[in-house]
């Protein structure tokens, strides 16, 4: 790297260099999300930057011996949420915002559940879906 910074000082907490700086909370120095009930998706200036955040987090601290995300107890999934509140301005309080980020990381813990069966599929090179 340039200047012989690190690459951790570099990227961000999301792995992105380029987050957006628009809509950090001055008293916080966190960032801000509108959340819409209709689609439950977080739609804002750092929706981007939101994405990113949740996907990493189920990534790294996501728990994958469940068979069903309704399976996964409480005590497992509120950490995931909580790991929100180290970037962004969130009131997990709020009933619409804890649906929506549920939601969220309902599709990011089902989307890696897929990744990593279709990983291991591939290297263990059984194709029998019946054993699997």
């Amino acid at each position: 790297m340039a200047g012989g910074a690190s690459r951790s000082k570099v990227a961000s907490h999301t792995r992105n260099s380029s987050t957006p700086t628009g809509g950090v909370d001055a008293a916080t120095g966190k960032l801000s999300i509108v959340f819409v009930s209709e689609c439950q998706l977080a739609i804002c200036a750092n929706v981007e930057c939101f994405n990113n955040e949740y996907r990493y987090i189920v990534h790294m601290h996501g728990s994958f011996h469940h068979k069903d995300w309704k399976h996964v107890p409480e005590e497992v999934r509120a950490p995931l949420r909580h790991y929100l509140l180290e970037t962004f301005d969130i009131d997990l309080q709020d009933k619409l915002t804890r649906k929506v980020i549920d939601e969220q990381i309902r599709r990011a813990w089902r989307s890696q559940k897929y990744k990593l069966h279709t990983y291991f599929m591939e290297i263990s090179g059984d194709h029998d879906l019946a054993k699997t």
